[in-house]
């Protein structure tokens, strides 16, 4: 599995730990954070995760220059309810990616 989605199966196990609470404009900063620091390390690393945007967007049938965390949290009716939408369209996404 990429290190990036191991990362984000342990914040989401223990949120406080990595980002303080459980908040989607938290993950994603951490997330722009932690990518940014691998590409440091590594310029060359690529991961299925940068799919994702493209995801949600099919997913909620929007035509938005928005980031996938602002679209989410329009959808959802706060914050804590966006970072779990984050985990299910985050599975649902990579079941595609694995059918493929």
């Amino acid at each position: 599995m990429d290190i990036l989605y191991k990362k984000l199966y342990s914040i989401k196990k223990n949120p406080i730990i990595y980002i303080g609470k459980r908040s989607i404009i938290l993950l994603r900063a951490y997330i722009d954070g932690y990518v940014d620091r691998i590409m440091e390390e590594n310029p060359d690393y690529t991961s299925t995760f940068w799919g994702f945007h493209d995801y949600v967007v099919e997913y909620y049938k929007v035509f938005s220059n928005h980031n996938w965390d602002r679209i989410i949290t329009a959808y959802t009716s706060d914050d804590d309810m966006a970072f779990d939408m984050f985990y299910t369209l985050l599975d649902k996404y990579q079941d595609q990616i694995s059918a493929k």
